[in-house]
């Protein structure tokens, strides 16, 4: 009987292991949703935009100089 209840204290519980999911599954969907905002530039500068289309390589567009 000692053996059973080490086991059981040693082990974690129900809701321990569900906090656990539900914290990883947070921390997942917060790094896809942060890697979504990253913008790469492909080398150019600041003043241009580039996407990835997903097919392909990427399509840049340089920023218009703004009007004074």
């Amino acid at each position: 009987m000692k053996f059973a209840r080490r086991f059981t204290l040693a082990c974690p519980q129900r809701g321990d292991l569900r906090a656990i999911v539900l914290a990883l599954a947070i921390i997942v969907a917060l790094l896809v949703t942060g890697a979504r905002w990253i913008k790469v530039n492909h080398g150019f500068g600041l003043d241009w935009d580039c996407v990835n289309p997903g097919s392909g390589g990427a399509v840049c567009i340089k920023k218009l100089p703004a009007a004074k």
